[in-house]
């Protein structure tokens, strides 16, 4: 199940299900030339820019669920379910699924030598 777990993860990654979230500014901050007023919406966290990000995931374009070995990327370099305290509740439910998922599709499908 392990390497099934990192295949679901590979997947995650090349193609997330989401690209992130919006939240609102707690306190006025200028950043840069930007100001952002109290209140304001922003969205935050372009998954793609770290989950594709060469630094973090060498070969980003590259299927490889070995780069999943292990301890895997580094912490917040892969968040298909989000992190630290805003993590999603349901992600231990959401991994059985992906899993329950993967096996009866698997079992499904018939292997052959590849002749007609």
């Amino acid at each position: 199940m392990k390497y099934s777990w990192n295949v679901a993860n590979e997947a995650l990654r090349l193609i997330p299900p989401g690209i992130g979230a919006f939240r609102e500014v707690a306190k006025s901050f200028t950043y840069g030339r930007f100001m952002f007023p109290k209140g304001m919406k922003m969205h935050n966290w372009i998954t793609p820019a770290t989950n594709k990000n060469p630094q973090y995931h060498p070969d980003p374009e590259k299927f490889d669920p070995t780069r999943f070995d292990g301890r895997g990327p580094v912490p917040f370099a892969f968040v298909p379910f989000g992190g630290g305290p805003r993590i999603w509740p349901g992600n231990e439910y959401a991994r059985v699924a992906v899993l329950v998922f993967m096996h009866h599709s698997g079992d499904k499908v018939q292997m052959g030598n590849g002749d007609p």
